[in-house]
């Protein structure tokens, strides 16, 4: 997804429900909430969890659901 689109979809601030995350399984066995931070030019949104860890979403490939948005 084109950069552009995804700033439209999950502006900075979105809050998201983390349910499957490829190259980070643990967080699925805490809350998984998390806000968007940032988007990067590979098109995976940057994300800081409740936890304080900050992980990276690809849309298509992790699962994730839209909470709140900003």
């Amino acid at each position: 997804m084109k950069r552009e689109l995804l700033e439209k979809k999950y502006p900075v601030g979105t809050r998201v429900r983390v349910m499957r995350a490829r190259w980070f399984p643990s967080i699925c066995e805490e809350s998984g909430l998390g806000t968007v931070t940032e988007i990067d030019n590979f098109g995976d949104l940057l994300v800081k969890l409740d936890s304080n860890e900050r992980i990276f979403l690809t849309p298509g490939a992790d699962r994730f659901s839209v909470v709140f948005h900003q």
